[in-house]
């Protein structure tokens, strides 16, 4: 934590919080998640990833590529370079915590004025290449501990998750693709779903339609090509 924090703020980044706290509150995918409080008394969640993680995908899919080619045990008519192109893009986009925090931005703008959705703020100040630092999000964990909802309240939150999924297919061209239930807060005080982006496992990866189109039509490319293989 120490040295990723200083390497993107300088060895006086504690200057920039009234609070920080050294333990982490929760384990994300390639990070760990921290608290603390802002100077002008914002309570915040900052997402700080693991030092080498990005260097570290990369060599182990060029390793997982050559294992495979080596072993043969792939099928006949299975690219693998493809395959490993898309993870290695993939991968590439969950290391890239600015492009993050874009997607962030871009769906707290989309969905503004929302009356049943809260996208949390990034901290651009405190934000950099491998630490997102954003407003914190208080509720109840919908994936966690739906069973204490009542059923009323169970069918609002369905409602809305599937109302939120149409509107990026129709109306933003924009999805959010972790599907984590721990990216979805319910806070019964205000009555609203919040997006907080920083559940375990959590890529926060965001697609355009465009990219939708082309992961479609490589599915189905994908697909007409083991059709072709031979019935064991």
């Amino acid at each position: 934590m120490q040295e990723v924090m200083t390497r993107e703020f300088g060895v006086g980044w504690r200057d920039m919080f009234s609070e920080f706290e050294d333990v982490p509150m929760a384990a994300a995918s390639i990070g760990q998640v921290h608290t603390g409080r802002m100077k002008d008394g914002r309570a915040v969640a900052v997402k700080i990833q693991y030092p080498g993680i990005a260097d570290s995908i990369d060599s182990d899919l060029n390793n997982l590529s050559l294992l495979l080619t080596a072993s043969r045990l792939l099928p006949k008519g299975l690219y693998l370079d493809k395959t490993i192109a898309v993870a290695r893009t993939e991968l590439e986009w969950e290391c890239d915590y600015l492009r993050e925090a874009e997607c962030i931005c871009k769906f707290g703008e989309l969905l503004e004025g929302d009356p049943d959705y809260t996208v949390p703020k990034v901290i651009a100040e405190a934000s950099g290449k491998n630490v997102i630092t954003m407003e914190r999000m208080w509720g109840i964990p919908i994936g966690k501990r739906s069973r204490e909802f009542t059923q009323d309240v169970r069918d609002w939150i369905g409602t809305q998750i599937l109302r939120l999924c149409l509107r990026e297919l129709k109306d933003f061209k924009y999805m959010q693709t972790d599907p984590n239930w721990t990216n979805f807060l319910y806070n019964p005080k205000t009555k609203k779903v919040h997006l907080h982006f920083l559940g375990v496992n959590s890529s926060s990866s965001c697609w355009t339609l465009e990219h939708q189109e082309d992961s479609l039509r490589n599915s189905s490319t994908t697909t007409s090509q083991f059709s072709k293989l031979p019935q064991i």
